[in-house]
Parts: C-alpha cells; sequence; structure tokens
C-alpha cells in the first residue's frame, strides 16, 4: 500500500531539511522582447492600480456609515500609501487616476454612498435602488481602463505570435527578491550545488503568459553572461509544480553532463523508439529526482531486486461506468487489489525503520522485514524468486538485501532486464537517496487532514463539517488579533528545533509582530491558510501521518 504522507509534507530527517540551496524563480514577464516589455509594464500597472482603486472603494462602501472624514481618508488612501510610519506616493493607483477615470461619476457614487442610512432604513426598495444604482454607475467608471487591458491582452498576444528565434532572459530580472530557496536533493547534489549557495544550472519558471510559456518549452531561451550566451531548455515539472504553473528549466552543457546521472542512461529516443508514454507520467518520474532527501549511506544496487507486486482477486459489485455516455450499470467481477503497491521490503541491516526512497525512476515505501529469517523458519520457503522479466534469482546467494516490487520502477519496461539497469545505475554513478523515515510514535506530530480522507465520507452533513472544520476557522480568525496563534503559524514553536533567523528573532522579542514584514507575512499566511482549508487541509487534533505498510509476512508467503 502507498504510504499517506503526501510529497509536499515531508517528516523531518537529521540533516535533512536544515540543507538549502538558491535557485532564481523567474516568470514568462522576464522573457518578453522590448515591445511586449513595455506593453506589460502598461498592463500591469493600469491592472495594479484598477486593483488598489477597487479595494479602497469597496472599504468605502461596506462602511455603515461613510462621513467626510472617511470620505478624505479615502482619497488619501488612493493617493499614498502606508510604509511604516512614512505615506508615500501611490503611483500605480495615481496612474490610474489621471489617464483613466471619471471624476464625475465617482463624486456620484460617494454621494449614494453618504445617503443617511436614516433617511432610508424604513424603506428597503429605496435600499436596493440604491445599491443597483450603485454597482451600474461602478461598471461604467471601470469600463474605460477594462478596455484598455483587454485592448493591451490583444497586442501582447499578437506580439507573442510575430516573435521569431529563442527568447532571451532579461538578465536585470536575475536579482536576489526572484531567489527561491531549495531543500538537498539528488539533482542538487548531482549537480554540486553548495550548501547555501546560489546556482543558475537550473531555473524556476513561472507560466503566466501561455504563449510566452509555449515557446520557451519548445526552443529553450538564451541567458547572455560575460559575453557569453547559454541556452536553457525544459527539464521538468512536478504535479505540485504543474498546478502552481511552474517548470524547472536546465542549462544545456550541464544537462549534457548530469542528464545520465539523473536518468540511469534513458533518453526521450529511447522511451518513443519504444513506444513513448504519457508526458505528465514521464515529467512526474523525472522530478523525483528533486525530492528533499539525504543519501541512502551504503546503498548497494547488487544486493536488490525487483520482483511482482502482491494482488489478491476479491468478488464485488462494481458500477461500470461508460466512458462515452457516462451511463452506470452495476455488476458483479473480481476486482484485483494490490497488496505492495508503492511498498517493497529489506533486511534490518539495510534499515530498521520504513524508509521513503528515491533511485532513478524508483519511487516509495521500503519497509524492513527478515525475509531471511522467514524462509529459514518456513520448510517449503524456497529462495529462489523471479524478477519482473522472469528471471530467476536466489536471494540467500546472492546476498540480496533489498526487494523492490514492479510498481516502485516506474520506467521497467523502457529497460531490458534488471542487469541493465543495473549497469546504467553504476555507470553513470547515479544516487540512491532517502526522502523520509519512520518517525517513532511518541514523536508523531498533528499534520493537517487531506482531501482524501474527506471524500471517503459519503453521508456527510453540513452540520458534521462545521463540526470538523471549527479548529481550523477558529485559528484563521484569530491569525492578526492572538500573540500565541501568530507564533504558531509562523513556527515559533518548541517542536520547531530548526528555526531560521527571522523565527528565532520573534521568539526572543515577539513584538517584532508588529513590524512591517511580520504583519505582511502574517496576511500571507492567513491567506495560504484559507487557501489550505478550501481544499480540505483542516487542522485536527489527534491527526497523525505516517506510512502504511502492508502484509510484509503475506508478501513473503505468496513470493517464496
Amino acid at each position: 500500500m502507498t504510504d499517506i504522507l503526501m510529497e509536499n509534507e515531508l517528516v523531518e530527517m537529521e540533516g535533512n531539511l536544515s540543507k538549502q540551496i538558491y535557485i532564481y524563480s523567474l516568470s514568462t514577464d522576464s522573457f518578453l522582447n522590448d515591445n511586449e516589455h513595455e506593453l506589460h509594464k502598461e498592463k500591469q500597472s493600469l491592472s495594479l492600480g484598477l486593483s488598489l482603486y477597487k479595494k479602497e472603494l469597496n472599504k468605502l462602501e461596506k462602511l455603515k456609515n461613510v462621513t467626510d472624514e472617511k470620505v478624505d481618508q479615502y482619497y488619501k488612501n488612493l493617493s499614498f500609501t502606508k510604509l511604516g510610519d512614512q505615506y508615500k506616493p501611490n503611483k500605480p493607483s495615481m496612474k490610474f487616476l489621471m489617464n483613466f477615470f471619471n471624476e464625475d461619476l465617482e463624486a456620484e457614487i460617494i454621494e449614494l454612498l453618504q445617503k443617511s442610512p436614516k433617511d432610508i432604513e424604513k424603506n428597503q426598495k429605496d435600499i436596493k435602488e440604491i445599491k443597483k444604482d450603485i454597482r451600474k454607475k461602478k461598471i461604467e467608471l471601470f469600463k474605460p481602463v477594462k478596455e484598455r487591458i483587454n485592448k493591451l491582452k490583444e497586442l501582447l498576444d499578437n506580439e507573442a505570435d510575430q516573435h521569431k528565434g529563442v527568447r532571451v532572459m532579461r538578465q536585470e530580472d536575475l536579482k536576489d527578491s526572484n531567489k527561491v530557496s531549495q531543500f538537498d536533493s539528488v539533482l542538487t547534489r548531482t549537480l554540486g550545488v553548495g550548501k547555501n549557495s546560489t546556482t543558475t544550472d537550473i531555473i524556476m519558471i513561472r507560466a503566466f503568459r501561455y504563449k510566452v510559456f509555449e515557446s520557451l518549452v519548445k526552443k529553450g531561451f538564451y541567458y547572455y553572461k560575460d559575453g557569453k550566451r547559454e541556452l536553457y531548455k525544459y527539464y521538468t515539472s512536478s504535479a505540485g509544480a504543474i498546478r502552481n504553473k511552474k517548470s524547472i528549466f536546465m542549462r544545456e552543457s550541464v544537462s549534457e553532463k548530469v542528464k545520465n546521472a539523473l536518468n540511469a542512461g534513458l533518453t526521450i529516443d529511447k522511451i518513443n523508439e519504444q513506444g513513448g508514454m504519457n508526458v505528465n507520467k514521464y515529467n512526474a518520474y523525472t522530478a523525483l529526482t528533486m525530492t528533499a532527501s539525504v543519501p541512502w549511506e551504503g546503498f548497494d544496487i547488487d544486493k536488490c531486486i525487483v520482483v511482482d507486486d502482491f494482488e489478491t482477486d476479491v468478488w464485488s459489485k462494481v458500477e461500470h461506468i461508460d466512458s462515452e455516455t457516462y451511463e452506470i450499470t452495476p455488476d458483479e467481477k473480481y476486482i484485483s487489489i494490490p497488496h505492495t503497491d508503492g511498498a517493497g521490503i529489506c533486511l534490518l541491516d539495510v534499515s530498521e525503520k520504513a524508509i521513503q526512497i528515491r533511485l532513478p525512476y524508483f519511487k516509495g515505501l521500503i519497509v524492513p522485514f527478515n525475509f531471511k529469517k522467514f524462509i529459514d523458519m518456513n520448510k517449503e520457503a524456497s529462495p529462489i524468486v523471479y524478477d519482473i522479466w522472469n528471471e530467476p534469482h536466489n536471494v540467500i546467494e546472492k546476498g540480496i538485501t533489498t526487494i523492490f516490487t514492479k510498481s516502485q520502477f516506474k520506467m521497467w519496461k523502457f529497460f531490458d532486464d534488471w542487469d541493465a539497469y543495473k549497469r546504467a545505475f553504476k555507470q553513470y554513478n547515479c544516487q540512491a537517496a532517502i526522502a523520509s523515515e519512520e518517525e517513532n510514535e511518541d514523536s508523531f506530530t498533528d499534520k493537517t487532514l487531506s482531501y482524501q480522507v474527506l471524500q471517503t465520507l459519503t453521508d456527510f452533513k453540513e452540520g458534521e463539517l462545521s463540526g470538523i472544520s471549527s479548529k481550523t476557522v477558529n485559528q484563521i480568525k484569530s491569525v492578526g488579533n492572538d500573540k500565541d496563534i501568530m507564533l504558531e503559524i509562523l513556527g515559533v514553536t518548541s517542536e520547531n528545533d530548526k528555526k531560521s533567523s527571522f523565527q528565532q528573532a520573534l521568539e526572543i522579542y515577539p513584538n517584532l509582530l508588529n513590524d512591517v514584514h511580520s504583519k505582511e507575512t502574517i496576511k500571507e499566511t492567513k491567506k495560504s491558510l484559507i487557501t489550505r482549508a478550501k481544499s480540505g487541509k483542516l487542522i485536527l487534533n489527534g491527526t497523525k501521518r505516517t506510512f502504511i505498510s502492508p502484509d510484509t509476512y503475506a508478501f513473503a508467503q505468496w513470493l517464496f
């Protein structure tokens, strides 16, 4: 059975999450030509100005009593932005006001907002009419700037269609504010990136302009440095990265040096020669190299084999859904249950704890189980097993210590046999890594619930949902009001023994919560909590995450 631990929720291991490197995270905006760049700057400025204006107008609209003082503050906020104790000109807002604004319409809206509640509270019809009138005037007020923004989008698309050749990265975007941290992984170790150092061997790109991104994927991009031109090509995107529109590009000269070590010598041409495969799956498997991990010390590929998964058939009632008509037809049939899906076994000499492993195109859980003792204790057990290419192996004579399963080896069909993979693994100095290991039961920490768990509650009622989400709701409401909650969500807890400099400063001096940077961090954290809650990540006392092991004894009975 696969482990519950999600890839983005890593169990902390000694030395694993303490080593970080830095890469640049850019958007497709960093690859616009000069004409596109000017159009984009205007669009961004107008969009930001419109957003800021709407924000201030909505704040005014929500007030129960719009006084002259509130209107004065509204005008001040439109023209200036507060940074700490200082007010500075709000350039995006002012550009919007100067170029695409109807002061008369705005005055009419404010006049409607200032109508005395006493005059209209007895007549609900009047209230509805006033609100309706405000909505109409707001639409009319925003129409000119929205038309210009849409025109700029059209012009940008036309420019992208006309662009020829390989795009060039705007060098001024390689700045500290565009750096992001990455945990130590097979990829960073293969690239030879030192702890806390910044590399340009790989660059993360967020896809906002899809026509530009399509060009980057198909042609790559150039980066000019010290008079030299470097070509970068698309490398991979994990499933989580795709959801966040992020992809990794690698310097071509570097890729040529490390691709065999990362892919065990398997090339795209070889894959396509054998029928090809789903692109998203290929991305997911190549992205395994980016999982935070530590080297698997003492790993010996010659002491490993790969066998079929242990499955049993269960007779069950099912509902067949026609893929064309979506018609549902009840049926009864045997359903194959893969008990070892994503799991294998190892001797206790390899590991006394269950571990999450990574090798080129391998992932999954390895559970300690003394299969040598099992064979010794069972007279009918045979040490000879067959791998997934139907080749026999005597696990005792060969000193086999780790038994992987087919479900863990994602690209097995593209290798002629196990020896071919082992040769490539050794020839290209491939790495085996441990992404996480089983925690001691007394050290399990509370984790958020996942949407997969919620989906099993098929007769769930709204009241029950309110109950299990109450702690999450209360925490979100407390952000900004409760000091302890704010420190907790910022990671300033006794359980966190690897606090960042910022967290250590907050621990020493909690009043830093009032700092501008802290407030902005808390604001973004609250926004993230709301987004996570909407996706089913709810906070529940006693919600632990660990690995689920298959029945290793039954697996051994079937295997031997």
